[in-house]
């Protein structure tokens, strides 16, 4: 059995958990901006270029995004420095699936509704990218939320 902490060691040690989840937040954060920098340009060439739907076109620009998020977060936010990380990325894609299939109709449906709106003018083409800027906070936070949980499964290799 563990004796128990004191109050004031026990508050510390809770400020300093808070302090390194807050740090992992900001880190990710950082990390998925640029993620999501790669996945808004595949995302317009997509749209513009190719001439995908907006639906379609981020279904396939996420990955890009997701992946490069994937392996640098593991090593900056989550520590994680093992040559197994790619194992783990079927499971990361596996989840992210689901995910990219969900908001994908999400955003499908809000550039529908903005186009309806007359908020933007319809040959602009914008109303996809304003419905990926508006999705994304929740996209954000599930992906964090999946990562804290898949790293859990990875064992804890020391860094050669």
């Amino acid at each position: 059995m563990q004796p128990e902490l004191a109050p004031s060691r026990l508050h510390d040690r809770l400020q300093l958990h808070e302090r390194i989840g807050a740090t992992r937040a900001f880190r990710f954060v950082v990390i998925s901006g640029i993620g999501w920098i790669c996945d808004l340009t595949v995302f317009e060439l997509l749209v513009q270029v190719v001439h995908l739907s907006s639906r379609d076109a981020n279904f396939i620009s996420c990955y890009v995004g997701l992946t490069l998020v994937y392996f640098v977060s593991l090593r900056f936010v989550f520590k994680k420095f093992q040559n197994q990380r790619s194992r783990y990325l079927l499971f990361f894609w596996g989840f992210q699936f689901c995910s990219v299939i969900t908001y994908s109709f999400v955003i499908g449906r809000l550039s529908l509704a903005l186009n309806e709106l007359d908020l933007i003018d319809p040959g602009l083409k914008v109303s996809g990218f304003a419905a990926k800027v508006i999705v994304t906070p929740m996209n954000l936070l599930t992906n964090f939320r999946f990562m804290r949980y898949l790293v859990t499964l990875l064992p804890d290799i020391p860094k050669a």
